[in-house]
């Protein structure tokens, strides 16, 4: 497991050096759901598994952007 969170950090863009901002995120209960259970399937926390989405979002805007 500790494979796959060091690997979903790497694919987030974190590094354990990086200051980070903790915040406050409100999420609808039902994405929070799932957000779990893909955390799960994946063997990765929802805070990774957040980073993650967060990172291939900004990616694809930025991407969009480009064009």
């Amino acid at each position: 497991m500790r494979k796959n969170l060091k690997e979903a950090r790497q694919r987030a863009g974190m590094t354990q050096q990086e200051n980070k901002i903790q915040t406050g995120l409100r999420v609808p209960e039902p994405q929070y759901e799932r957000l779990v259970a893909i955390a799960k399937r994946m063997g990765v926390s929802v805070n990774a598994l957040i980073l993650m989405l967060v990172d291939i979002g900004l990616n694809q805007i930025e991407y969009q952007q480009e064009e």
